[in-house]
């Protein structure tokens, strides 16, 4: 179901042609190569690991020179994360194009060199600036720090109170020492500090016990006036400078495709060689083995012989092998596989729970969310990421996989009568009332606690379903029968015995219901323990099959969940709209409502949608996946072109 049929592939071919070989192979992109423990390369090909190698150390600096040019170019910003279209053969020609891309790349990288150390300047000489600026009416060369008797300290205290304690202490174990107070202020007392030498390291440490400030002086020479003209007078030169490197630098941004088209050329190196030294073989041959598709496999060996020197057989996976999993799901499908990769890949004896998953989780995450105005805000968001942004990857699957569920959210919205909570009641003081079309969950939560378990059931059917269909699909159809089909007997039969009398009104269904859970019953305690030939033993191993129900039970219970999640949500963002309207319908209140409701809905959104999402999957993991699911396989991973920028085009 969903999942791609593999084929077993082996391939021989001419050491000479090994490495256009393995291109070639990279570009379709159709086979998964066998791990192998790395191989010496030929001689012949030592050009290419040498060309990686040196590659390698170049594709940082490439990756951050594309990143600016992508940020900055008005050409290349649409883009955004999107990779950039290109042809194949363009691509194929970069490397004849390398040291010109280089010669760019160099040139780009010392104009940001330049561009940093003018900055690094320009901020030095504006932090110097603020801290000479009070003391620019200061007459005295920054140089001067001492004489041949004397030393002098020129800086600030913090407050009177620092200075008046500095001179207490100073007069009784220096007081040769001389203070000249420069200006006051309240938050800085600037002074010079005359001593002897003889006294430098005593004063010294007195003044840092009281929170003097030594002014910047190092390296300075001149009155702080005569430095404060000089900072001015290169200033301008300094911001001619900035403008004409920042003006040098944009243009380089035209370069970004360039840069981007090495990065991804030397990407594609790096893994050729990584894939040449784990093919083995002789001087002249090698071979490899691994998976492909199957119904790509004769067209690729075809493919491949109209190219190359090669021999090639495909063949179905032997008893004991295990091929990697490749899923085939529509475009609505296909977003929801992350789901099940996240718990594990499907095995050769499973299938692909995907199909089965998707409705279920579009269900019990809309009903989890259900909000028309959370449900809008959460597709908006994610669509633009995935449609308009195109991102790729696990970020554009789980956009997809989002902007379909925020689709579910507003559904239910629709069905519970809920936007923003209750946003629309709030301000208008009970005038518009968002109606249900179903009911809402805020005043019959019974309701949908009762729908909520009956969701639950109907899920676990379709996963009892899914087992009863791998059972059959393996030859087992007896044990299908008496195994699984029971369980819908007695399940079904002790939910009419509950609830019988309200499903048709005047019809009672529970003497239906206790005839269809007696038989199940029967069947499984009949049937139960059929693989011991003791009478008695297999009485009681049927008996104890019948404790199952209670896991059955504890499942369905624990679909209640949705019931939480709906009223927290709607609970949260009742009392966000209350706390928000606080101030009434005033135009300060209206003010204050909306930071509230930005705030508070914002929170709540990313609350509830990430409950959401986390409780749907464990919904799926626990109940669903237990009752026919096992994972333990792997995701097909065949060679290809990996690339960061670049989105190839074949031409048609």
């Amino acid at each position: 179901m969903s999942v791609i049929e593999m084929s077993r592939i082996t391939l021989v071919g001419l050491t000479t042609q090994k490495a256009d070989i393995l291109e070639a192979l990279m570009r379709l992109g159709a086979i998964e190569m066998d791990e192998m423990p790395p191989q010496p390369i030929p001689a012949a090909l030592e050009p290419y690991d040498e060309r990686s190698f040196i590659s390698l150390n170049s594709v940082s600096r490439l990756g951050l020179a594309a990143e600016y040019c992508r940020e900055h170019d008005p050409a290349s910003q649409h883009l955004g994360s999107a990779k950039r279209p290109a042809q194949e053969d363009e691509f194929a020609l970069t490397f004849q194009r390398e040291s010109d891309i280089m010669a760019q790349l160099n040139a780009f990288e010392q104009i940001q060199a330049h561009l940093a150390e003018l900055k690094t300047a320009i901020a030095s000489d504006r932090a110097l600036e603020e801290w000479l600026a009070p003391w620019q009416d200061l007459k005295m060369d920054l140089s001067l720090t001492s004489t041949r008797e004397t030393v002098l300290f020129t800086g600030a205290f913090p407050a009177r109170e620092n200075l008046e304690a500095f001179q207490v202490e100073i007069g009784e174990e220096a007081p040769e020492t001389h203070i000249e107070i420069f200006s006051e202020q309240t938050d800085s007392i600037r002074s010079v500090i005359v001593t002897l030498k003889s006294r430098e390291s005593l004063v010294h440490t007195s003044l840092r016990q009281h929170g003097f400030h030594l002014i910047p002086s190092q390296g300075l020479s001149g009155q702080p006036s005569e430095i404060l003209s000089t900072i001015a007078d290169r200033s301008d030169d300094q911001q001619r400078r900035l403008a004409r490197l920042e003006k040098e630098l944009q243009d380089m941004t035209v370069h970004g495709r360039d840069f981007e088209l090495l990065h991804d050329y030397y990407l594609l190196q790096s893994d050729k060689i990584d894939a040449l030294s784990c093919l083995p073989g002789t001087t002249n041959t090698f071979y490899m083995t691994g998976w492909i598709p199957a119904h790509l496999g004769d067209e690729t060996i075809r493919a491949l012989k109209t190219r190359f020197m090669i021999a090639a057989e495909t063949r179905r996976p032997a008893p004991g092998e295990d091929p990697p999993v490749q899923f085939n799901n529509p475009p609505l499908v296909k977003p929801f596989e992350g789901i099940v990769e996240m718990f594990s890949a499907p095995s050769s004896d499973d299938i692909d729970p995907s199909p089965l998953l998707a409705p279920f989780f579009f269900l019990f995450f809309g009903m989890m969310l259900s909000d028309v105005g959370y449900g809008l805000v959460l597709a908006v968001l994610t669509g633009y990421m995935a449609f308009k942004k195109k991102a790729e990857g696990e970020l554009g699957r789980m956009s997809r996989m989002l902007f379909i569920s925020g689709i579910g959210s507003i559904i239910w919205g629709f069905l519970f009568g809920g936007f923003f909570g209750d946003m629309l009641t709030v301000l208008s003081q009970g005038k518009i009332v968002v109606p249900s079309l179903w009911f809402n969950p805020m005043t019959e939560p019974m309701t949908l606690m009762v729908w909520s378990m009956i969701f639950g059931a109907l899920h676990l059917f379709v996963a009892m379903g899914a087992k009863i269909y791998m059972l059959v699909r393996s030859g087992k159809t007896f044990d299908a029968l008496v195994d699984v089909v029971p369980w819908y007997f007695l399940l079904t039969g002790l939910g009419l015995l509950i609830g019988g009398d309200s499903i048709i009104p005047g019809v009672s269904l529970k003497m239906a219901g206790q005839v269809m859970a007696l038989a199940g019953a029967a069947v499984l305690l009949l049937f139960g323990g059929r693989d011991s030939r003791n009478p008695i033993m297999r009485l009681l191993k049927g008996l104890l099959s019948l404790y199952n129900i209670t896991g059955y039970f504890s499942d369905i219970l624990s679909y209640t969940r949705i019931l939480a999640l709906v009223l927290a949500t709607s609970v949260i963002a009742m009392v966000f709209n209350k706390i928000g309207f606080l101030l009434g319908p005033t135009p300060l209140g209206y003010v204050v409502f909306a930071i509230t409701a930005l705030i508070g809905h914002t929170l709540n959104l990313a609350l509830s949608a990430l409950s959401a999402y986390v409780h749907t999957s464990r919904l799926h993991y626990v109940e669903f996946f237990s009752k026919f699911y096992e994972g333990g396989g792997r995701l097909f991973k065949p060679l290809r072109i990996r690339t960061r920028y670049i989105q190839f085009q074949r031409k048609h």
